[in-house]
Protein backbone atom coordinates (compact mmCIF):
# COMPACT_ATOMS: atom_id res chain seq x y z
CA UNK A 1 0.00 0.00 0.00
CA UNK A 2 1.22 3.64 -1.28
CA UNK A 3 2.39 6.31 1.64
CA UNK A 4 0.33 9.45 1.26
CA UNK A 5 2.04 12.44 -0.32
CA UNK A 6 5.11 10.32 -1.77
CA UNK A 7 6.42 10.95 -5.19
CA UNK A 8 7.78 8.50 -7.59
CA UNK A 9 10.91 8.29 -9.39
CA UNK A 10 9.81 8.26 -13.30
CA UNK A 11 13.32 7.41 -14.22
CA UNK A 12 13.57 4.17 -16.04
CA UNK A 13 9.47 3.63 -15.40
CA UNK A 14 10.39 2.55 -11.69
CA UNK A 15 7.93 3.54 -9.03
CA UNK A 16 8.74 2.98 -5.17
CA UNK A 17 8.47 6.08 -3.57
CA UNK A 18 12.17 7.98 -3.74
CA UNK A 19 12.57 11.50 -4.25
CA UNK A 20 14.46 12.55 -7.21
CA UNK A 21 16.73 15.66 -6.34
CA UNK A 22 18.22 18.47 -8.48
CA UNK A 23 21.79 18.64 -9.26
CA UNK A 24 22.95 21.98 -7.80
CA UNK A 25 23.01 24.59 -10.34
CA UNK A 26 26.78 26.06 -11.17
CA UNK A 27 26.90 29.70 -10.64
CA UNK A 28 27.95 31.39 -13.52
CA UNK A 29 29.16 34.86 -13.54
CA UNK A 30 28.06 37.49 -15.97
CA UNK A 31 31.30 37.82 -18.18
CA UNK A 32 30.62 33.89 -19.17
CA UNK A 33 27.47 34.99 -20.60
CA UNK A 34 28.40 37.62 -22.57
CA UNK A 35 28.91 37.69 -25.96
CA UNK A 36 33.19 37.79 -26.46
CA UNK A 37 34.47 40.43 -29.17
CA UNK A 38 38.00 39.78 -30.16
CA UNK A 39 38.91 43.10 -30.49
CA UNK A 40 38.38 43.44 -26.84
CA UNK A 41 41.43 41.17 -26.13
CA UNK A 42 43.34 43.46 -28.40
CA UNK A 43 45.84 46.47 -27.66
CA UNK A 44 47.35 47.35 -30.98
CA UNK A 45 49.28 50.71 -31.90
CA UNK A 46 47.97 52.93 -28.55
CA UNK A 47 49.95 56.15 -28.28
CA UNK A 48 49.95 57.83 -24.98
CA UNK A 49 46.96 56.64 -23.34
CA UNK A 50 45.98 54.85 -19.81
CA UNK A 51 44.06 51.90 -20.56
CA UNK A 52 42.91 49.70 -17.02
CA UNK A 53 40.94 46.31 -17.98
CA UNK A 54 39.26 45.57 -14.40
CA UNK A 55 38.47 42.32 -12.94
CA UNK A 56 36.08 40.12 -15.09
CA UNK A 57 37.01 41.92 -18.61
CA UNK A 58 39.50 39.35 -19.97
CA UNK A 59 38.66 36.24 -17.58
CA UNK A 60 41.09 33.80 -19.14
CA UNK A 61 41.16 34.92 -22.63
CA UNK A 62 44.38 35.45 -24.82
CA UNK A 63 45.67 39.14 -25.19
CA UNK A 64 48.05 40.41 -27.38
CA UNK A 65 49.73 44.21 -26.89
CA UNK A 66 51.16 45.43 -29.87
CA UNK A 67 53.16 48.93 -31.34
CA UNK A 68 52.29 50.79 -28.16
CA UNK A 69 54.14 53.75 -27.17
CA UNK A 70 54.44 55.73 -23.73
CA UNK A 71 50.86 53.79 -22.63
CA UNK A 72 50.02 53.08 -18.66
CA UNK A 73 48.60 49.48 -19.71
CA UNK A 74 46.68 47.70 -16.42
CA UNK A 75 45.44 44.55 -17.24
CA UNK A 76 43.74 43.55 -13.87
CA UNK A 77 42.80 40.47 -14.45
CA UNK A 78 43.79 36.36 -15.48
CA UNK A 79 44.38 35.54 -18.60
CA UNK A 80 45.16 32.26 -20.60
CA UNK A 81 48.40 33.79 -22.61
CA UNK A 82 49.86 36.82 -23.30
CA UNK A 83 52.33 38.22 -25.91
CA UNK A 84 53.59 41.88 -25.66
CA UNK A 85 55.23 42.96 -29.16
CA UNK A 86 56.91 46.07 -30.58
CA UNK A 87 56.32 48.43 -27.67
CA UNK A 88 58.59 51.24 -26.47
CA UNK A 89 58.40 53.79 -23.52
CA UNK A 90 55.48 51.81 -21.87
CA UNK A 91 54.18 50.96 -18.39
CA UNK A 92 52.39 47.43 -18.22
CA UNK A 93 51.03 45.22 -14.98
CA UNK A 94 49.89 41.71 -16.02
CA UNK A 95 47.68 40.31 -13.91
CA UNK A 96 48.40 36.08 -13.69
CA UNK A 97 48.83 34.61 -16.67
CA UNK A 98 48.17 30.92 -17.09
CA UNK A 99 50.51 29.67 -19.26
CA UNK A 100 53.29 31.93 -20.94
CA UNK A 101 53.67 35.71 -21.25
CA UNK A 102 56.05 36.56 -24.52
CA UNK A 103 57.56 39.90 -24.76
CA UNK A 104 59.27 40.82 -28.14
CA UNK A 105 61.42 43.16 -29.61
CA UNK A 106 60.38 46.19 -26.87
CA UNK A 107 62.38 48.12 -25.39
CA UNK A 108 62.58 50.94 -22.67
CA UNK A 109 59.51 49.70 -20.75
CA UNK A 110 58.72 48.95 -16.83
CA UNK A 111 56.46 46.22 -16.10
CA UNK A 112 54.84 44.13 -13.54
CA UNK A 113 53.77 40.35 -14.33
CA UNK A 114 52.49 36.94 -13.40
CA UNK A 115 52.59 34.00 -15.32
CA UNK A 116 53.83 30.78 -15.79
CA UNK A 117 56.62 30.89 -17.93
CA UNK A 118 58.22 33.89 -19.06
CA UNK A 119 60.61 34.43 -22.45
CA UNK A 120 61.56 37.35 -23.73
CA UNK A 121 63.05 38.20 -26.84
CA UNK A 122 65.11 40.84 -28.45
CA UNK A 123 64.49 43.28 -25.96
CA UNK A 124 66.16 46.56 -24.21
CA UNK A 125 65.85 48.16 -21.00
CA UNK A 126 63.18 46.40 -18.88
CA UNK A 127 62.83 46.97 -15.25
CA UNK A 128 60.23 43.90 -14.13
CA UNK A 129 59.30 43.06 -11.23
CA UNK A 130 58.58 39.18 -11.94
CA UNK A 131 56.05 36.37 -10.81
CA UNK A 132 56.89 33.31 -12.95
CA UNK A 133 56.37 29.33 -11.72
CA UNK A 134 59.08 28.33 -14.37
CA UNK A 135 62.71 29.62 -14.93
CA UNK A 136 62.31 32.63 -17.00
CA UNK A 137 64.36 32.93 -19.98
CA UNK A 138 65.66 35.70 -22.38
CA UNK A 139 66.92 35.50 -25.83
CA UNK A 140 69.36 38.02 -27.47
CA UNK A 141 68.53 40.90 -24.78
CA UNK A 142 70.17 43.49 -22.77
CA UNK A 143 69.88 45.63 -19.93
CA UNK A 144 67.35 43.05 -18.49
CA UNK A 145 66.31 44.33 -14.97
CA UNK A 146 64.32 42.04 -12.87
CA UNK A 147 62.81 41.92 -9.19
CA UNK A 148 60.30 39.92 -7.60
CA UNK A 149 56.44 40.78 -8.27
CA UNK A 150 54.49 42.77 -5.78
CA UNK A 151 51.30 44.34 -6.09
CA UNK A 152 47.99 44.67 -4.47
CA UNK A 153 43.67 44.60 -5.09
CA UNK A 154 41.40 42.54 -3.74
CA UNK A 155 41.25 40.38 -6.83
CA UNK A 156 44.19 39.41 -7.17
CA UNK A 157 44.65 35.94 -4.81
CA UNK A 158 41.48 34.38 -6.70
CA UNK A 159 43.04 35.40 -9.82
CA UNK A 160 46.11 33.30 -9.23
CA UNK A 161 43.77 30.65 -8.21
CA UNK A 162 42.37 30.83 -11.23
CA UNK A 163 45.12 30.66 -13.18
CA UNK A 164 46.23 27.66 -11.63
CA UNK A 165 49.75 29.53 -9.84
CA UNK A 166 50.80 28.99 -6.48
CA UNK A 167 52.02 32.23 -4.88
CA UNK A 168 54.52 29.26 -3.06
CA UNK A 169 56.19 28.56 -6.58
CA UNK A 170 58.07 32.34 -7.76
CA UNK A 171 61.55 31.57 -9.44
CA UNK A 172 61.49 35.33 -10.88
CA UNK A 173 65.53 35.51 -10.30
CA UNK A 174 66.78 31.89 -11.75
CA UNK A 175 66.96 33.65 -15.02
CA UNK A 176 68.27 31.37 -18.11
CA UNK A 177 70.26 33.85 -21.13
CA UNK A 178 69.97 31.71 -24.19
CA UNK A 179 73.24 34.38 -25.46
CA UNK A 180 74.88 35.26 -22.25
CA UNK A 181 77.89 38.02 -22.47
CA UNK A 182 80.81 37.10 -20.42
CA UNK A 183 81.93 40.31 -20.26
CA UNK A 184 79.10 42.57 -19.71
CA UNK A 185 75.87 40.05 -18.42
CA UNK A 186 72.78 41.08 -20.41
CA UNK A 187 70.77 40.99 -17.27
CA UNK A 188 70.85 42.14 -12.96
CA UNK A 189 68.46 41.79 -10.08
CA UNK A 190 66.96 44.90 -8.92
CA UNK A 191 67.54 46.62 -5.60
CA UNK A 192 64.70 45.55 -2.79
CA UNK A 193 64.10 48.65 -2.64
CA UNK A 194 62.85 49.10 -6.08
CA UNK A 195 58.49 47.79 -5.62
CA UNK A 196 55.53 48.70 -8.06
CA UNK A 197 55.46 52.31 -6.84
CA UNK A 198 58.61 52.94 -8.42
CA UNK A 199 57.25 51.86 -12.07
CA UNK A 200 54.01 52.44 -12.26
CA UNK A 201 51.07 55.11 -11.29
CA UNK A 202 49.19 54.51 -8.66
CA UNK A 203 46.14 51.81 -9.92
CA UNK A 204 43.73 54.32 -7.78
CA UNK A 205 44.52 56.98 -9.39
CA UNK A 206 43.56 55.33 -13.16
CA UNK A 207 41.03 52.45 -12.22
CA UNK A 208 37.67 52.77 -10.66
CA UNK A 209 37.25 49.48 -9.26
CA UNK A 210 39.79 50.47 -6.52
CA UNK A 211 38.59 51.07 -3.00
CA UNK A 212 40.06 52.98 -0.43
CA UNK A 213 40.73 49.89 1.88
CA UNK A 214 43.37 48.93 -1.17
CA UNK A 215 44.48 52.24 -0.91
CA UNK A 216 45.34 52.02 2.50
CA UNK A 217 46.78 48.04 2.80
CA UNK A 218 50.00 47.45 3.29
CA UNK A 219 50.70 43.31 2.67
CA UNK A 220 51.43 41.22 -0.11
CA UNK A 221 49.83 38.42 -2.20
CA UNK A 222 53.27 36.97 -3.56
CA UNK A 223 55.67 36.51 -0.43
CA UNK A 224 58.47 38.63 -1.21
CA UNK A 225 61.49 36.89 -1.59
CA UNK A 226 65.08 37.66 -1.50
CA UNK A 227 65.99 35.19 -4.82
CA UNK A 228 69.66 34.73 -5.95
CA UNK A 229 71.12 38.07 -4.49
CA UNK A 230 74.24 37.92 -2.39
CA UNK A 231 72.80 36.07 0.94
CA UNK A 232 72.84 38.79 3.99
CA UNK A 233 74.33 35.83 6.40
CA UNK A 234 75.87 32.59 6.53
CA UNK A 235 72.85 31.54 9.25
CA UNK A 236 70.02 30.21 7.53
CA UNK A 237 67.40 27.86 8.48
CA UNK A 238 65.08 25.44 6.55
CA UNK A 239 60.93 25.29 7.60
CA UNK A 240 58.37 22.94 6.16
CA UNK A 241 55.07 23.95 7.36
CA UNK A 242 52.36 20.71 7.63
CA UNK A 243 49.36 19.91 4.79
CA UNK A 244 46.71 20.88 7.36
CA UNK A 245 48.97 24.01 8.52
CA UNK A 246 50.00 25.53 5.34
CA UNK A 247 47.69 28.20 5.63
CA UNK A 248 49.94 29.77 8.50
CA UNK A 249 52.57 30.02 6.25
CA UNK A 250 51.26 33.58 4.56
CA UNK A 251 51.28 34.89 8.59
CA UNK A 252 54.70 33.38 9.54
CA UNK A 253 55.87 35.46 6.30
CA UNK A 254 54.00 38.35 7.63
CA UNK A 255 55.43 38.20 11.00
CA UNK A 256 58.85 38.04 10.12
CA UNK A 257 58.16 41.31 7.95
CA UNK A 258 58.55 43.05 11.19
CA UNK A 259 62.39 41.61 11.96
CA UNK A 260 64.52 43.43 10.17
CA UNK A 261 67.03 40.94 10.52
CA UNK A 262 65.64 38.19 8.37
CA UNK A 263 65.28 37.75 4.45
CA UNK A 264 62.83 34.98 2.72
CA UNK A 265 65.49 33.58 0.24
CA UNK A 266 63.29 31.15 -1.39
CA UNK A 267 59.47 29.33 -1.44
CA UNK A 268 57.95 26.28 -2.34
CA UNK A 269 54.77 24.67 -2.37
CA UNK A 270 55.10 20.63 -3.31
CA UNK A 271 53.45 17.30 -3.16
CA UNK A 272 55.86 15.40 -1.37
CA UNK A 273 56.77 11.49 -2.56
CA UNK A 274 57.46 8.53 -0.02
CA UNK A 275 60.92 8.31 -0.64
CA UNK A 276 61.49 12.76 -0.24
CA UNK A 277 59.42 12.21 2.92
CA UNK A 278 61.65 9.80 4.57
CA UNK A 279 64.77 11.42 3.57
CA UNK A 280 63.42 15.16 5.23
CA UNK A 281 62.64 13.22 8.39
CA UNK A 282 65.27 10.53 8.06
CA UNK A 283 66.81 11.96 11.53
CA UNK A 284 63.89 12.46 13.73
CA UNK A 285 62.33 10.19 16.50
CA UNK A 286 58.65 10.29 15.24
CA UNK A 287 59.80 9.86 11.72
CA UNK A 288 56.69 7.97 10.51
CA UNK A 289 53.93 10.18 11.95
CA UNK A 290 55.95 12.90 9.94
CA UNK A 291 56.15 11.39 7.07
CA UNK A 292 52.81 10.08 6.94
CA UNK A 293 51.42 13.63 7.51
CA UNK A 294 53.46 15.32 4.77
CA UNK A 295 52.27 13.10 2.42
CA UNK A 296 48.31 13.97 2.81
CA UNK A 297 48.80 17.01 0.76
CA UNK A 298 51.16 20.23 -0.58
CA UNK A 299 53.88 21.07 1.84
CA UNK A 300 55.02 24.56 2.06
CA UNK A 301 58.84 25.00 2.61
CA UNK A 302 60.88 28.11 2.91
CA UNK A 303 64.78 28.91 3.33
CA UNK A 304 65.37 31.89 5.89
CA UNK A 305 68.56 33.90 6.29
CA UNK A 306 69.83 35.92 8.21
CA UNK A 307 72.48 36.49 11.46
CA UNK A 308 70.03 35.67 13.43
CA UNK A 309 67.46 34.06 11.62
CA UNK A 310 67.66 30.56 13.66
CA UNK A 311 66.27 32.17 17.16
CA UNK A 312 63.55 34.66 15.60
CA UNK A 313 62.15 31.63 13.06
CA UNK A 314 62.27 28.83 15.90
CA UNK A 315 60.14 31.46 18.26
CA UNK A 316 57.91 31.90 16.13
CA UNK A 317 57.02 28.53 15.17
CA UNK A 318 57.37 27.29 18.68
CA UNK A 319 54.55 29.39 19.08
CA UNK A 320 52.43 27.73 16.24
CA UNK A 321 53.66 24.21 17.47
CA UNK A 322 52.47 24.67 21.04
CA UNK A 323 49.27 24.95 20.31
CA UNK A 324 49.34 21.79 18.56
CA UNK A 325 48.59 18.06 20.44
CA UNK A 326 49.93 14.98 18.95
CA UNK A 327 52.92 13.61 17.11
CA UNK A 328 52.78 16.15 13.94
CA UNK A 329 53.56 20.06 14.50
CA UNK A 330 52.11 22.78 12.18
CA UNK A 331 56.03 23.22 11.25
CA UNK A 332 59.29 21.79 11.14
CA UNK A 333 62.67 23.00 11.17
CA UNK A 334 65.85 21.66 10.27
CA UNK A 335 69.61 23.59 9.50
CA UNK A 336 70.66 21.17 7.81
CA UNK A 337 71.96 22.33 4.07
CA UNK A 338 70.96 19.36 2.40
CA UNK A 339 67.21 20.31 3.09
CA UNK A 340 67.48 23.06 0.92
CA UNK A 341 69.30 21.78 -1.60
CA UNK A 342 67.09 19.02 -2.10
CA UNK A 343 63.78 20.97 -1.81
CA UNK A 344 64.80 23.69 -3.77
CA UNK A 345 67.07 22.57 -6.49
CA UNK A 346 67.25 18.84 -6.87
CA UNK A 347 63.86 17.62 -6.29
CA UNK A 348 61.87 18.76 -9.35
CA UNK A 349 58.28 17.35 -9.40
CA UNK A 350 55.82 20.36 -8.59
CA UNK A 351 52.37 20.47 -8.12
Amino acid sequence: MGTCGSKSNSKGGNGGGETTKEAPQKKVYSWETRTKNPADYVLSKRKGEVIVKEPGSIAGEQFVIEECEDCDIFLCDYSAAISIDYCTGCRFFVGPVASSAFVRNTSNCKLVLACQQFRSRECTNLDILLFSSTQPVIETSKNMKFGCFNYFYFNLKEQFDAANLSIWNNKWSEIYDFNPDLNRPNFELLSTTVTYGSLLKPLATVATFCSEEELQYNGDVIPQTWGNRLKPSNQFIFVLFFPEHTSQALDFVDTLRTKGSTVVVRTRELRLDRSQADTIFANENNKKPLSSAALTGSVVCLEINGDTSRDIVTNIVNGYNSKITGPVPAAFLSTDPTMCSNVFETWKETI
